[in-house]
């Protein structure tokens, strides 16, 4: 099986990504410096999904300026019960 290595600085080198098993089930193998997780593939999926989406979000930023402005419609109809 094969491995993928991605450097990340701040974790303190090289994080391996590799299939596997844990307890007789197909796992992924995440190996952070001195630290091994096992993640079903849904967990892994989600793992992913998550990454892309937070990279995403940190590259496009979105304001959220109806809270700072109360007297725009749309936050009026937000806060009437």
């Amino acid at each position: 099986m094969s491995s993928i290595v991605v450097d990340i600085r701040h974790a303190g080198g090289a994080v391996f990504v590799r299939p596997g098993t844990f307890l007789g089930r197909p796992a992924v193998r995440l190996a952070f410096p001195e630290l091994e997780v096992p993640l079903s593939p849904a967990e892994a999926q989600r793992l992913a999904t998550a990454l892309l989406e937070a990279a995403h979000r940190s590259e496009h930023p979105v304001d959220d300026d109806w809270l700072d402005n109360p007297d725009t419609e749309e936050a009026a109809s937000r806060t009437d019960g």
